[in-house]
């Protein structure tokens, strides 16, 4: 995980078209940065939990939809979500995946200790500068 060659993250912004206002959603862009191989490293490992893998392609989504019979009477409710990530209050799922994660046999735990794993954990999620 020793960077090379890496360079500052880039931030930048992606208009909110959709939304009213001209908000805009902040977009820090890590690859190449001294941090994107940290991250690269802890997602492998929290992969482990199926909750981790909702990585899904919109086809893959759309196909599935395509198999679900609604009842004549049923409604289908969309959600608009306002700052999701914003509010995730970071150190707390860190702490709640890392017990998860140490909790399971020794030979599927990350070949570092907890408190490495969690000072990993918060380089790549909330202490990017």
């Amino acid at each position: 995980m020793i960077p090379r060659g890496s360079q500052p993250a880039c931030l930048y912004g992606l208009a909110k078209v959709h939304k009213k206002g001209n908000q805009v959603r902040p977009v820090l862009s890590t690859p190449w940065s001294a941090y994107h191989k940290v991250a690269v490293c802890v997602a492998e490992w929290l992969l482990l939990f199926l909750e981790c893998k909702v990585n899904s392609p919109t086809k893959t989504v759309c196909d599935k939809l395509k198999t679900v019979t609604l009842e004549a009477d049923a409604i289908m409710i969309s959600f608009d979500m306002s700052s999701l990530y914003t509010n995730v209050p970071v150190m707390e799922a860190i702490l709640l995946c890392t017990n998860k994660l140490y909790n399971m046999p020794a030979d599927q735990r990350p070949p570092v200790d907890w408190e490495t794993f969690i000072m990993l954990t918060k380089v790549a999620s909330s202490e990017v500068v």
